[in-house]
């Protein structure tokens, strides 16, 4: 269902743009950096930067993902069908996605 709700978040940013102001996504990307920087920067220097930036533009597009499909959902409730369907692609999605990855891990 999470999975769902953040495709549906896409498409919400895609057709109507951010649910919210630009203020507060820059503040969940402030928010996200600092605390990507201070989980995976083990030593000061560049590297560190670069992970905290990475997981503050990844962590910060799921979180308002995560809110437009909430608001998408709250705005234009989804058929029973649909929602069954987009559920099992996404199911079908990440098997093919963990299997590819257990694949490429364990050999």
């Amino acid at each position: 269902m999470f999975i769902v709700t953040i495709a549906s978040g896409i498409r919400y940013i895609a057709l109507n743009g951010a649910p919210f102001n630009s203020p507060y996504i820059l503040l969940i990307l402030a928010v996200m950096f600092v605390t990507g920087s201070v989980l995976l920067g083990h030593e000061n220097d560049l590297k560190a930067i670069v992970r905290g930036s990475v997981f503050s533009v990844l962590t910060s597009f799921l979180i308002v993902a995560l809110i437009g499909g909430v608001v998408s959902f709250v705005e234009d409730p989804p058929v029973f069908s649909l929602l069954i369907s987009a559920i099992s692609i996404c199911m079908i999605v990440s098997a093919i996605i963990l299997r590819v990855f257990i694949g490429f891990t364990s050999s």
